[in-house]
C-alpha cells in the first residue's frame, strides 16, 4: 500500500488531521489499534446504557468558539446536535459545595462571589488564560504565526503553579482551578502554563456543550467526513514501526505486518511511544 501521509491514532486530533489533509487532496491512511475510533471520545455499552470513556462535555463548540471553527472548516459543524448544560461543574471541598455555571462571565461571577478577596486575581488569571488559548488556537488554525507566537510568549516557560500563586491567595480556590490537572497528567507544579491555560479555557471559560449521543457521535462524524474526503481508516491495526530512509520517513509497518509506503507521518500519540518506534 502507498499513500502520501500516515496518521497514527484516531482520537479527535488524528481524525481532524486526516479529514483536513484529505480535504486538501492528500492521500491519507489513518491507523488505530483500538477496534473503534475516538480515543478519549469513544464509548462502550452496558445493557441499555452507553457510556463515554472520558469526554462528556466540550468547550468551544458554540458558534465562533475554537472547536466550532475547526468543525466548520472540516464541514461537519452541522452534522452534530448540541445541548447546553446550565452548570459546567459541581465542585466539592471540605465544608463547601460550589456549582460552577456555564459561561465565562458567569464563572468569573460565581468564583468571585465565593472568594471575594480573590475577585480581581480570578478575572486577571482567567483573562490571561483566555488570551493564551485564543491566540494559540487561532494562530494554529489560520496559519497566523505571529498570533501563535504571541500566545506562546504570553504563557512563557512558566508552570501553571507559578502563574496561579501570585494571582490567587485562597488555597481552596487554587485547588479548584487546578482540578483539570487530571486531564493533563501532570500536577500544576510541573504542567506548562501554556497547556493548562487551554484546558482551563475549554473547561471554565468557553461555554461548554454536550454532544447529543456522547463523545463518540463527534468522533463518528469526523470519521465519516474523513472517509467521504477519501481517507482510509484502519481500525484494530496500530503502527508497530516507522522506517526512515536518508533521514526521512519512507514507510510505516502496522501491527498486522502490513507495510504502508508514505512520505510523511503525523503521530497523534505521545512522543515516548513514537521514539520507541
Amino acid at each position: 500500500m502507498k499513500t502520501d501521509v500516515v496518521v497514527i491514532g484516531a482520537g479527535l486530533g488524528g481524525l481532524a488531521c486526516a479529514a483536513d489533509l484529505a480535504g486538501r487532496g492528500a492521500g491519507v491512511v489513518l491507523l488505530e489499534r483500538h477496534s473503534e475510533v475516538g480515543g478519549y471520545a469513544s464509548g462502550f455499552v452496558r445493557g441499555p446504557f452507553r457510556f463515554d470513556v472520558s469526554q462528556h462535555c466540550v468547550g468551544g463548540l458554540a458558534a465562533g468558539g475554537s472547536l466550532h471553527s475547526l468543525l466548520d472548516r472540516l464541514g461537519i459543524a452541522g452534522d452534530i446536535r448540541l445541548e447546553t448544560p446550565g452548570t459546567a461543574a459541581v465542585l466539592w471541598t471540605p465544608g463547601m459545595r460550589l456549582a460552577i455555571p456555564n459561561g465565562s462571565e458567569a464563572v468569573r461571577a460565581a468564583l468571585g462571589d465565593a472568594f471575594p478577596g480573590d475577585r480581581e486575581g480570578i478575572s486577571r488569571l482567567l483573562g490571561e488564560c483566555s488570551a493564551i488559548h485564543g491566540d494559540t488556537v487561532a494562530g494554529a488554525l489560520t496559519g497566523d504565526t505571529r498570533r501563535l507566537i504571541r500566545g506562546m510568549r504570553l504563557a512563557g516557560s512558566r508552570t501553571f503553579e507559578s502563574a496561579l500563586a501570585p494571582a490567587v491567595g485562597s488555597a481552596d480556590l487554587r485547588a479548584i482551578l487546578s482540578l483539570p490537572w487530571n486531564l493533563i497528567g501532570l500536577p500544576p507544579s510541573r504542567a506548562a502554563y501554556s497547556w493548562f491555560a487551554k484546558v482551563l479555557s475549554t473547561t471554565f471559560i468557553e461555554e461548554a456543550r454536550h454532544v447529543a449521543g456522547g463523545g463518540h457521535a463527534l468522533a463518528r462524524a469526523m470519521a465519516d467526513r474523513a472517509k467521504a474526503l477519501g481517507a482510509e481508516i484502519l481500525t484494530g491495526d496500530g503502527a508497530r514501526g516507522i522506517a526512515l530512509s536518508g533521514g526521512r520517513v519512507s514507510s510505516v509497518e502496522t501491527q498486522s505486518g502490513r507495510t504502508i509506503e508514505a512520505s510523511a507521518v503525523v503521530a497523534g500519540v505521545d512522543p515516548w511511544t513514537i521514539l520507541d518506534r
